[in-house]
């Protein structure tokens, strides 16, 4: 926010108990103090791992945020969120389902709802029955000949792609269509300079310290 970025892009998952919590690895070790697979621990014993400590000495003792507190916060400072579907395995439904549910809730009344987008066509079409005013958006990396028919079968608002692997004919043919065009994981101007001149809408970034003369 200090950067004057407007949304923010987060992976939720399921814990035991079918809390919606910020995670996107399945197991626990490599970001977080637990051990073994996230979907087989309740919210109790995930609230006291240590989230923080893998990045930094300055972030020892975060605690794994669930959905409800980043919406909390995004809400309260007028932050856009794109919600990444992350289900665990065999999770694809349940997790499209819950996380639409408690999202619609969430942003219930909100000008600007929260955006729904995952890899998994199983999960963005739990999320459309469960919460159909929800916008959703396909993750995809490069994009495939049959883009246009997927994403008129999820309802999709919009098709977020690998910015790498985005060629211009491509680029050109998804927004002639109507369709908003993310590209991830930017991280050189070059690059996003580029894609901003092809009518990309959106960049998703780990560059938090480019200067705001770069942004759109």
């Amino acid at each position: 926010m200090r950067y004057g970025f407007s949304a923010a892009e987060c992976d939720v998952k399921l814990s035991a108990d079918q809390v919606c919590v910020l995670m996107h690895d399945d197991t626990l070790e490599r970001t977080s103090s637990g051990h073994g697979a996230l979907a087989q621990q309740p919210m109790a014993g995930l609230a006291e791992l240590d989230a923080g400590s893998w990045l930094g000495a300055e972030f020892a003792g975060e605690p794994i945020p669930t959905l409800a507190n980043v919406a909390a916060y995004c809400r309260a400072n007028q932050l856009l969120l794109n919600i990444e579907l992350k289900p665990g395995p065999g999770q694809e439904a349940m997790t499209g389902r819950l996380v639409a549910r408690a999202a619609a809730r969430i942003w219930t009344g909100s000008e600007v709802p929260a955006l729904l987008s995952s890899f998994s066509r199983v999960a963005l079409l739990a999320a459309a029955t469960a919460a159909p005013d929800l916008p959703r958006a396909w993750l995809t990396e490069a994009v495939p000949d049959d883009w246009a028919s997927v994403l008129e079968q999820l309802g999709a608002v919009a098709l977020h792609v690998d910015g790498q692997l985005l060629t211009r004919p491509q680029a050109a043919a998804i927004k002639a269509a109507g369709y908003g065009l993310l590209c991830y994981t930017v991280n050189d101007l070059a690059s996003a300079q580029r894609l901003y001149q092809w009518g990309v809408d959106c960049l998703c970034t780990d560059r938090l310290d480019w200067p705001l003369a770069i942004r759109r």
